[in-house]
């Protein structure tokens, strides 16, 4: 099964978001994807490959997936190698033959105040009726004393920690670097000692939409061009804060870290903050906000603050409230930059490979 999905904007409704899904669909049908989109998906598709990998977990799960799917579990190691070696007219070829016009269906998810009036909700179908019987064998768990034993208990695994490397530079940001890992990943972390605790009086959550909005655009580079880019090199790159501090951090393939780092550095000293993206994520945050106020469980934790840290600058919440939000202006969110994002207050840590 293949899913394609949008979240519309404001002003935008579902046939314009179905249209444009489908003539991406389309599009991949009638001519195979460009060099640079094939790149962008395997270097997306490989890393992802790689993060899941970084656990137990995630590696017994790889190989019981290829046990499973082609009965060898060594073709787990060879996976990455037929991911690499995908041409653009397989790609194609595969969207010719899965991606017709007559196999798709397309559910939509309406508010039952959208029902056109006066039609009625259908009845629910009847229960279907079984057409065939099974009659094939029934496994039945062995008696215990003929069960087969679970393996002993072995010894403790002793672990090996990284021994990590650490240097204040001379502008005071605080370097450590660990190698973790075999993969070839590597994850930075920059690390800013400031977070919700810093919200100016009457308005709460600017610490927090500042630290979100890092990611939302530079003075050089669009929301969109921070994606596409980040997306291009397989790197994932987030920002957020909380009520202690703030951060941003990557996750990227060495080959492609130099490069990766350096989106990374414009969004952490470089942030636009531009209005029309404020708008949008503050939307964003009160339509999160509507939903959670409709959660006994959020509403206690928003309640639950104020009174335990009441009088604190820990005592309010840290997303920001209905009545907050809507005076955030960019200038606030440049002035909480410009005073906290200094490297003498801030760690950058850099694990993997």
């Amino acid at each position: 099964m293949f899913v394609v999905g949008a979240i519309m904007a404001s002003g935008h409704g579902i046939q314009e978001g179905e249209a444009a899904l489908l003539a991406e669909v389309k599009r991949l049908r009638d001519a195979p994807p460009t060099a640079a989109e094939l790149s962008e998906a395997k270097n997306e598709l490989l890393a992802g490959e790689l993060r899941g990998r970084e656990t137990i977990e995630g590696r017994a799960s790889a190989i019981g997936q290829a046990l499973r799917l082609t009965g060898d579990a060594n073709a787990v190691n060879t996976d990455l190698a037929r991911l690499q070696a995908v041409t653009a007219a397989d790609v194609q070829r595969v969207a010719r033959r899965y991606l017709p016009e007559n196999t798709r269906m397309t559910i939509r998810y309406r508010a039952e105040a959208d029902r056109p009036k006066g039609e009625v909700q259908p009845a629910a179908p009847p229960p279907p009726h079984a057409v065939v019987r099974y009659d094939g064998p029934v496994f039945t768990l062995a008696p215990e004393a003929v069960r087969q034993k679970p393996p002993p208990i072995a010894e403790p695994v002793q672990p090996v920690l990284p021994k990590p490397a650490e240097k204040t530079l001379a502008n005071g940001l605080r370097v450590i670097v660990a190698r973790s890992s075999d993969l070839p990943l590597v994850t930075a972390d920059l690390t800013v000692k400031t977070g919700a605790w810093a919200d100016p009086d009457g308005l709460a959550g600017a610490a927090s939409m500042m630290a979100g909005m890092l990611t939302e655009g530079t003075k050089t580079r669009s929301a969109q061009q921070i994606a596409s880019q980040t997306e291009s090199l397989g790197a994932d790159l987030s920002s957020g804060g909380g009520l202690e501090s703030s951060s941003v951090t990557l996750s990227a393939m060495p080959d492609k870290l130099p490069a990766a780092l350096a989106i990374m550095a414009d969004v952490a000293m470089h942030p636009a903050f531009a209005a029309e993206e404020l708008d949008r994520q503050r939307e964003q945050a009160l339509d999160g906000l509507r939903v959670a106020y409709e959660q006994p469980g959020s509403v206690a934790g928003f309640a639950a603050g104020p009174v335990v840290y009441g009088g604190t600058p820990f005592g309010h919440a840290v997303e920001g409230t209905p009545d907050t939000l809507p005076k955030l202006k960019p200038a606030d969110l440049a002035a909480l930059h410009r005073t906290w994002f200094r490297p003498d207050n801030a760690i950058l840590v850099l694990t993997g490979d």
